[in-house]
C-alpha cells in the first residue's frame, strides 16, 4: 500500500522530529564527551572486552544517522517515497546537495545499513566521521535558518523554536570544534 503524500500540517508537526534528527547526526560528538568515562566504567565492571563493541556500535549508529541526514538533504528524485521527509518539501527552491560523496553514501548503505561481504572482500573502511558530523551539523543549522521562510508555515513560522534549534546546534558545532582541537593537541594513544 502506498502512503499518501505529506500535508503541510504534517510537515509543521514534524519540525520537532527534524530537530531530533539533527541532534542524532551529532551522536559522535556526544560519544566523544563520555567515551573515557564509559571505557573506565566497563573496565571497572570487569567487562572491558565490551569496550570496542560499544565504541564501534556508537560509531556505526552515528554513521547511520549521518546517512539519514544526507538523504534528507539530497536532490529530489522521482522514486522518493511519499511518506519520507526531505528538505525540498519545506524549501521549494531547494535543489539538494549530497552532504557526503556518493561513493561514501553508497558504502554507508552497504556496510552500515546491511550485513554484507564488503569488509571481508575489501577490508575495513576508514570513515571521516568528524568531517561528516561537522558537515551534517552545519547543514542542519542552515536548514533551520532558512526554513522560517517555508510556505508550510503560512507566514507564521515558529521563530522562537527555530532560533532555539539553531542556538542548540551551534553549541554542538562548538563542542565538535573543541573536540577536534583537543584531539589534534593530544599525544598519540
Amino acid at each position: 500500500m502506498t502512503e499518501p503524500a505529506l500535508t503541510k500540517d504534517e510537515l509543521v508537526r514534524a519540525i520537532d522530529d527534524l530537530f531530533y534528527a539533527a541532534h542524532q547526526s551529532a551522536l559522535f560528538v556526544y560519544w566523544k564527551l563520555v567515551e573515557r568515562s564509559v571505557k573506565s566504567r566497563l573496565g571497572a565492571s570487569g567487562i572491558s572486552n565490551a569496550e570496542p563493541y560499544f565504541r564501534n556500535g556508537m560509531i556505526e549508529s552515528s554513521l547511520l544517522l549521518i546517512r539519514k541526514t544526507t538523504e534528507f538533504f539530497k536532490p529530489r528524485h522521482p522514486r522518493d517515497q511519499p511518506d519520507t521527509i526531505f528538505a525540498y518539501l519545506y524549501l521549494p527552491d531547494w535543489k539538494g546537495v549530497w552532504l557526503i560523496e556518493k561513493e561514501y553514501y553508497n558504502e554507508l548503505h552497504k556496510r552500515i545499513g546491511h550485513i554484507t561481504i564488503r569488509e571481508a572482500r575489501y577490508g575495513k573502511q576508514n570513515w571521516p566521521i568528524v568531517e561528516f558530523t561537522s558537515i551534517a551539523i552545519e547543514r542542519w543549522i542552515g536548514f533551520f535558518s532558512d526554513v522560517s521562510e517555508s510556505p508550510v508555515f503560512n507566514g507564521n513560522p515558529p521563530s522562537e523554536k527555530l532560533n532555539g534549534f539553531i542556538l542548540s546546534l551551534r553549541e554542538v558545532s562548538c563542542l565538535l570544534t573543541a573536540q577536534q582541537q583537543f584531539e589534534k593537541g593530544s599525544p598519540a594513544r
